[in-house]
Protein backbone atom coordinates (compact mmCIF):
# COMPACT_ATOMS: atom_id res chain seq x y z
CA UNK A 1 0.00 0.00 0.00
CA UNK A 2 1.58 3.56 -1.27
CA UNK A 3 -0.54 5.70 0.05
CA UNK A 4 -1.10 7.07 3.74
CA UNK A 5 -2.99 4.90 6.20
CA UNK A 6 -3.15 4.33 9.89
CA UNK A 7 -4.94 1.14 11.61
CA UNK A 8 -5.48 1.20 15.47
CA UNK A 9 -6.17 -2.58 17.16
CA UNK A 10 -8.53 -3.37 19.74
CA UNK A 11 -8.34 -7.09 21.89
CA UNK A 12 -10.53 -9.48 20.47
CA UNK A 13 -9.77 -12.19 23.03
CA UNK A 14 -6.86 -13.75 24.59
CA UNK A 15 -4.93 -17.28 23.92
CA UNK A 16 -2.57 -18.50 26.31
CA UNK A 17 -0.15 -19.35 23.35
CA UNK A 18 3.04 -21.14 26.04
CA UNK A 19 1.28 -21.97 29.38
CA UNK A 20 2.72 -21.10 32.35
CA UNK A 21 3.11 -24.31 33.58
CA UNK A 22 5.09 -25.35 30.27
CA UNK A 23 6.96 -22.46 30.77
CA UNK A 24 7.58 -23.06 34.45
CA UNK A 25 9.28 -26.85 33.12
CA UNK A 26 10.78 -25.10 30.29
CA UNK A 27 12.83 -22.65 32.60
CA UNK A 28 13.18 -25.68 35.02
CA UNK A 29 11.04 -23.08 37.85
CA UNK A 30 9.43 -25.19 40.83
CA UNK A 31 8.55 -22.99 43.17
CA UNK A 32 5.40 -20.32 42.32
CA UNK A 33 7.27 -16.96 44.06
CA UNK A 34 8.34 -15.87 40.31
CA UNK A 35 4.81 -16.59 38.71
CA UNK A 36 3.80 -13.18 38.74
CA UNK A 37 7.22 -12.42 37.03
CA UNK A 38 7.27 -14.88 34.57
CA UNK A 39 4.11 -14.37 33.08
CA UNK A 40 5.34 -10.80 32.43
CA UNK A 41 8.27 -12.10 30.86
CA UNK A 42 5.63 -14.09 29.09
CA UNK A 43 4.18 -11.36 27.74
CA UNK A 44 6.91 -9.61 26.99
CA UNK A 45 8.42 -12.33 24.64
CA UNK A 46 5.13 -12.72 23.10
CA UNK A 47 5.45 -9.01 22.07
CA UNK A 48 8.91 -8.95 21.03
CA UNK A 49 8.72 -12.37 19.29
CA UNK A 50 5.09 -10.85 17.55
CA UNK A 51 6.97 -7.32 16.45
CA UNK A 52 9.79 -8.91 15.01
CA UNK A 53 8.35 -11.56 12.81
CA UNK A 54 5.33 -8.74 11.88
CA UNK A 55 2.58 -11.05 13.28
CA UNK A 56 -0.28 -10.26 15.39
CA UNK A 57 -0.44 -13.58 17.77
CA UNK A 58 -3.33 -12.99 20.14
CA UNK A 59 -6.82 -12.31 18.14
CA UNK A 60 -7.99 -9.14 17.72
CA UNK A 61 -10.15 -6.79 15.21
CA UNK A 62 -8.38 -4.08 13.41
CA UNK A 63 -9.73 -0.40 11.71
CA UNK A 64 -7.64 0.98 9.54
CA UNK A 65 -8.33 4.02 7.57
CA UNK A 66 -7.23 5.42 4.37
CA UNK A 67 -6.72 8.33 2.38
CA UNK A 68 -7.83 6.49 -0.59
CA UNK A 69 -8.01 3.36 -2.55
CA UNK A 70 -5.74 2.20 -4.66
CA UNK A 71 -5.28 3.79 -8.25
CA UNK A 72 -6.34 1.47 -11.26
CA UNK A 73 -6.81 -1.97 -10.33
CA UNK A 74 -3.56 -2.03 -7.29
CA UNK A 75 -4.43 -4.12 -4.35
CA UNK A 76 -4.75 -3.09 -0.72
CA UNK A 77 -1.58 -4.85 1.41
CA UNK A 78 -3.35 -5.41 5.05
CA UNK A 79 -0.38 -4.48 7.52
CA UNK A 80 -1.69 -6.74 9.73
CA UNK A 81 -1.33 -10.88 9.79
CA UNK A 82 -2.74 -13.76 9.79
CA UNK A 83 -6.00 -12.52 8.80
CA UNK A 84 -8.86 -14.05 10.21
CA UNK A 85 -11.69 -12.57 8.25
CA UNK A 86 -12.29 -9.42 6.41
CA UNK A 87 -15.63 -7.69 8.60
CA UNK A 88 -16.33 -4.70 5.92
CA UNK A 89 -15.37 -2.38 3.78
CA UNK A 90 -16.41 0.99 3.26
CA UNK A 91 -15.82 4.46 1.92
CA UNK A 92 -17.23 8.08 2.50
CA UNK A 93 -17.96 10.09 -0.17
CA UNK A 94 -19.74 13.60 -0.49
CA UNK A 95 -20.84 12.75 3.14
CA UNK A 96 -22.32 9.20 2.48
CA UNK A 97 -20.81 5.93 3.65
CA UNK A 98 -21.51 3.24 1.02
CA UNK A 99 -20.09 -0.65 2.15
CA UNK A 100 -18.17 -2.02 -1.05
CA UNK A 101 -18.04 -5.92 -1.55
CA UNK A 102 -16.55 -5.86 -5.35
CA UNK A 103 -13.74 -7.32 -3.69
CA UNK A 104 -11.91 -10.61 -3.61
CA UNK A 105 -9.07 -11.62 -0.53
CA UNK A 106 -5.66 -13.23 -1.67
CA UNK A 107 -3.97 -14.73 0.85
CA UNK A 108 -0.97 -17.45 1.20
CA UNK A 109 -1.56 -19.72 3.98
CA UNK A 110 -3.43 -16.77 5.84
CA UNK A 111 0.00 -15.11 6.29
CA UNK A 112 0.67 -12.18 3.86
CA UNK A 113 -3.62 -10.91 2.70
CA UNK A 114 -4.77 -8.52 -0.02
CA UNK A 115 -7.58 -6.92 -1.39
CA UNK A 116 -7.89 -6.94 -5.08
CA UNK A 117 -10.85 -5.65 -7.21
CA UNK A 118 -12.89 -8.82 -8.36
CA UNK A 119 -12.84 -7.45 -11.80
CA UNK A 120 -9.11 -6.12 -12.78
CA UNK A 121 -10.53 -4.04 -15.20
CA UNK A 122 -12.62 -1.66 -13.30
CA UNK A 123 -10.67 0.88 -11.06
CA UNK A 124 -11.52 1.16 -7.35
CA UNK A 125 -13.61 3.81 -6.36
CA UNK A 126 -11.95 7.16 -6.86
CA UNK A 127 -12.27 8.60 -3.42
CA UNK A 128 -9.22 10.82 -1.79
CA UNK A 129 -9.07 13.42 1.25
CA UNK A 130 -6.62 14.93 2.12
CA UNK A 131 -7.32 15.86 5.62
CA UNK A 132 -9.64 12.67 6.83
CA UNK A 133 -9.52 9.01 6.08
CA UNK A 134 -12.38 8.07 3.79
CA UNK A 135 -12.16 4.53 3.64
CA UNK A 136 -11.88 2.13 6.30
CA UNK A 137 -11.21 -1.40 6.55
CA UNK A 138 -12.45 -3.71 9.25
CA UNK A 139 -10.71 -6.86 9.57
CA UNK A 140 -10.35 -9.59 12.26
CA UNK A 141 -6.64 -10.67 12.78
CA UNK A 142 -4.06 -13.45 14.90
CA UNK A 143 -4.65 -16.82 15.66
CA UNK A 144 -7.31 -18.21 16.75
CA UNK A 145 -5.88 -20.85 19.16
CA UNK A 146 -2.50 -21.49 20.75
CA UNK A 147 -2.96 -24.97 18.61
CA UNK A 148 -2.25 -22.65 15.18
CA UNK A 149 0.60 -20.19 16.62
CA UNK A 150 4.12 -22.23 14.88
CA UNK A 151 5.90 -24.20 16.92
CA UNK A 152 9.25 -22.18 16.38
CA UNK A 153 7.34 -19.35 17.08
CA UNK A 154 6.79 -20.96 20.92
CA UNK A 155 9.78 -22.08 21.09
CA UNK A 156 11.44 -18.40 20.56
CA UNK A 157 9.05 -17.16 23.41
CA UNK A 158 10.31 -20.02 25.90
CA UNK A 159 13.72 -19.73 24.51
CA UNK A 160 13.05 -15.69 25.02
CA UNK A 161 11.93 -15.95 28.77
CA UNK A 162 14.47 -18.51 29.75
CA UNK A 163 17.60 -16.23 28.92
CA UNK A 164 15.88 -13.22 30.44
CA UNK A 165 14.89 -15.30 33.41
CA UNK A 166 18.30 -16.90 33.68
CA UNK A 167 20.20 -14.15 32.84
CA UNK A 168 18.58 -11.07 33.07
CA UNK A 169 18.49 -10.65 28.89
CA UNK A 170 17.15 -12.62 26.55
CA UNK A 171 20.05 -13.92 23.53
CA UNK A 172 18.26 -11.87 21.07
CA UNK A 173 21.02 -12.79 18.14
CA UNK A 174 19.94 -16.23 18.26
CA UNK A 175 16.16 -15.34 18.58
CA UNK A 176 16.93 -12.94 15.26
CA UNK A 177 18.40 -16.08 13.78
CA UNK A 178 16.04 -18.23 14.62
CA UNK A 179 13.11 -16.57 14.05
CA UNK A 180 14.48 -14.99 10.69
CA UNK A 181 14.79 -18.87 9.66
CA UNK A 182 11.47 -18.89 10.87
CA UNK A 183 10.24 -16.07 9.03
CA UNK A 184 11.45 -17.32 5.36
CA UNK A 185 9.85 -20.74 5.68
CA UNK A 186 6.74 -19.89 7.04
CA UNK A 187 6.34 -16.64 4.74
CA UNK A 188 6.99 -19.40 1.95
CA UNK A 189 4.44 -22.09 2.36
Amino acid sequence: MIYENNYSVAADGSISVVPLSELKEYCQVEVSDDDSLLTFMLSQAEDWIADWCNLQIQPVDVTIRCKQFPTGWGSIVLPVSPLRSITSVSYIEDGVSTAFTDFHVMERSGRIAGLFRNDPDVDWPDVEDKETYPVTIEMKAGFDSADDVPVAIKASIKDFVKGEYDFGAPNLDKLKRWLNNERVSYWSL
